[in-house]
Protein backbone atom coordinates (compact mmCIF):
# COMPACT_ATOMS: atom_id res chain seq x y z
CA UNK A 1 0.00 0.00 0.00
CA UNK A 2 1.41 3.43 -0.89
CA UNK A 3 1.40 6.27 1.81
CA UNK A 4 -1.29 7.98 -0.06
CA UNK A 5 -2.98 4.99 0.20
CA UNK A 6 -2.66 4.41 3.72
CA UNK A 7 -3.64 8.28 4.02
CA UNK A 8 -6.70 8.26 2.61
CA UNK A 9 -7.55 4.57 3.82
CA UNK A 10 -7.39 6.55 7.48
CA UNK A 11 -8.61 10.13 6.86
CA UNK A 12 -11.90 7.61 5.43
CA UNK A 13 -11.91 5.72 8.67
CA UNK A 14 -11.71 8.83 10.52
CA UNK A 15 -14.24 10.92 8.61
CA UNK A 16 -17.42 7.73 8.79
CA UNK A 17 -16.91 7.19 12.09
CA UNK A 18 -18.05 9.29 15.00
CA UNK A 19 -16.93 9.76 18.35
CA UNK A 20 -15.82 6.98 20.85
CA UNK A 21 -17.43 8.47 24.00
CA UNK A 22 -19.32 11.57 24.29
CA UNK A 23 -18.86 11.14 28.19
CA UNK A 24 -15.29 12.05 28.35
CA UNK A 25 -14.45 15.62 26.26
CA UNK A 26 -11.40 15.91 24.71
CA UNK A 27 -10.05 17.93 21.41
CA UNK A 28 -10.83 15.54 18.38
CA UNK A 29 -10.36 15.72 15.08
CA UNK A 30 -12.38 16.24 12.11
CA UNK A 31 -11.03 14.74 8.95
CA UNK A 32 -9.51 17.36 7.27
CA UNK A 33 -7.83 18.80 10.65
CA UNK A 34 -6.26 14.70 10.67
CA UNK A 35 -4.97 14.96 7.56
CA UNK A 36 -3.04 17.77 8.60
CA UNK A 37 -1.65 16.17 11.55
CA UNK A 38 -1.04 12.94 8.79
CA UNK A 39 0.67 14.86 6.52
CA UNK A 40 2.82 16.85 8.89
CA UNK A 41 4.27 14.19 10.28
CA UNK A 42 2.71 14.72 13.80
CA UNK A 43 0.77 11.32 13.82
CA UNK A 44 1.39 8.14 12.13
CA UNK A 45 -1.54 6.76 10.09
CA UNK A 46 -4.21 4.85 11.85
CA UNK A 47 -3.56 1.23 10.04
CA UNK A 48 0.18 1.70 11.48
CA UNK A 49 -0.77 1.91 14.94
CA UNK A 50 -3.24 -0.67 14.78
CA UNK A 51 -0.68 -2.72 13.50
CA UNK A 52 2.08 -1.67 16.10
CA UNK A 53 -0.84 -2.74 18.64
CA UNK A 54 -1.19 -6.24 17.21
CA UNK A 55 -4.98 -5.53 16.12
CA UNK A 56 -6.67 -6.61 13.54
CA UNK A 57 -8.38 -3.81 11.66
CA UNK A 58 -11.28 -6.03 11.22
CA UNK A 59 -12.09 -5.82 15.17
CA UNK A 60 -12.05 -1.93 14.37
CA UNK A 61 -15.90 -0.66 14.97
CA UNK A 62 -15.01 3.16 14.75
CA UNK A 63 -11.71 5.46 15.51
CA UNK A 64 -11.42 8.62 16.47
CA UNK A 65 -8.40 10.87 16.57
CA UNK A 66 -7.94 12.99 20.01
CA UNK A 67 -5.10 14.90 21.73
CA UNK A 68 -4.18 13.42 25.07
CA UNK A 69 -1.67 14.89 27.57
CA UNK A 70 1.16 15.61 25.66
CA UNK A 71 0.15 13.49 22.23
CA UNK A 72 -2.24 12.08 19.94
CA UNK A 73 -4.17 8.87 20.40
CA UNK A 74 -6.71 6.58 18.64
CA UNK A 75 -9.78 5.70 20.19
CA UNK A 76 -11.09 2.91 19.31
CA UNK A 77 -13.91 0.31 19.70
CA UNK A 78 -12.83 -3.08 18.93
CA UNK A 79 -14.61 -5.80 18.78
CA UNK A 80 -13.66 -9.13 20.48
CA UNK A 81 -14.01 -12.92 19.89
CA UNK A 82 -16.68 -13.15 22.32
CA UNK A 83 -19.02 -10.07 20.89
CA UNK A 84 -18.12 -7.38 23.40
CA UNK A 85 -16.95 -3.92 22.56
CA UNK A 86 -14.21 -2.69 24.21
CA UNK A 87 -12.55 1.09 24.22
CA UNK A 88 -9.07 1.79 23.91
CA UNK A 89 -6.94 4.22 23.05
CA UNK A 90 -4.22 3.65 20.42
CA UNK A 91 -0.89 5.78 20.50
CA UNK A 92 -0.77 7.60 17.38
CA UNK A 93 2.13 9.93 17.57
Amino acid sequence: MTTKQVIAASLLLLAITGPVSTSVAQECFSGSEGRQLLEQGQVVPFPTAVRQAGISSDQVVDVQLCRSGGGYVYRVRILQADGQVVAMNIPAG
